[in-house]
């Protein structure tokens, strides 16, 4: 009896928290070391977001401890492991 074939789907890689950083500032589009809203959700597409406006915004509520509206280097880690606990794969 012949066995059928089945595909091996290759192991999932998550981005860690430092490539989540890496991929978001990227997003920096005036390299002024924060991250807008506008910014955040193109963060939040690069890694793979389905919905990235929706991401950004929740990134803005958790991270955003100033409340000014961007996130700054030091929010940034926490954005950075939003993304790193959300299980994008790396593609």
């Amino acid at each position: 009896m012949a066995s059928k074939l089945i595909p091996r789907s290759s192991p999932v890689v998550i981005y860690t928290e430092a490539q989540a950083k890496g991929m978001l500032l990227k997003a920096d589009r005036n390299r002024d070391g924060v991250l807008n809203f506008q910014e955040l959700t193109e963060g939040f597409k690069s890694v793979g977001s389905k919905a990235p406006s929706v991401r950004a915004l929740e990134a803005l509520y958790l991270a955003d401890e100033n409340r000014d509206g961007r996130i700054d280097q030091k929010e940034l880690d926490m954005v950075a492991k939003l993304v790193g606990s959300l299980g994008y794969p790396i593609k």
